[in-house]
């Protein structure tokens, strides 16, 4: 009877030993699952000076990772598309030139667990190429149609006046109004826009002495 029930207290003692086994093996597995990515290199090296303006930057890790489950944050503030490059590194992209001389803190976050922040900054130049970038996307955006202006239609012609606003001048006294303004518009929708986005405003030659 006695080794009966030492047998059973070690049976007991061998079932709690393999549950507790098994609970911290299922413990350590999601800890390991969702153990932060390091950082092992990027380009710009961190810390570095002279980082170009253009190029985007490339971030490798020491495991696989998904872009989906970064953000990103940075000092001063930019427009970053996180994209994957290869199964353990991102590349990081801007729509608009780096600012010159400058020093950027990038602050990633992945599946909302902070990471160390990446500090580098721009070399410095004559100009300005943001400054560029951003006015030629202002013209693009107020003045769409600039390079095909002055337009010449039948008994018309057209230029911009202000931020999509076409000014329709009268050179024919023949040609009606309302038809020089449905023409502009027929050549606006030619050019691959959306009439409706433009205004117009009609206007007369100066007489002639």
């Amino acid at each position: 009877m006695s080794n009966f029930l030492l047998n059973k207290k070690f049976l007991i003692f061998l079932a709690i030993l393999a549950i507790g086994t098994l609970l911290f093996a299922l413990l350590s597995s999601q800890k390991n699952l969702h153990q932060l990515p390091q950082i092992t290199s990027s380009n710009p090296a961190a810390d570095s000076v002279e980082a170009d303006i253009f190029t985007p930057i490339i971030i490798q890790f020491d495991k696989s990772i998904l872009a989906d489950d970064f953000s990103l944050l940075s000092s001063p503030k930019e427009s970053w598309i996180l994209k994957q490059d290869t199964q353990n590194s991102l590349v990081i992209s801007h729509s608009l030139a780096l600012h010159p001389s400058t020093k950027y803190d990038l602050t990633f976050s992945w599946k909302g667990d902070p990471l160390p922040t990446l500090s580098f900054t721009t070399h410095s130049s004559q100009g300005d190429p943001r400054l560029v970038q951003t006015l030629t996307q202002e013209l693009n955006r107020d003045y769409p149609l600039a390079s095909l202006t002055p337009h010449e239609g039948f008994g018309f012609s057209v230029v911009y006046s202000a931020p999509l606003t076409l000014e329709i001048t009268i050179t024919n006294s023949l040609v009606d109004q309302a038809d020089a303004i449905a023409a502009t518009k027929d050549w606006v929708k030619g050019q691959g826009l959306v009439s409706s986005t433009h205004q117009y405003i009609i206007t007369s030659p100066p007489p002639t002495n």
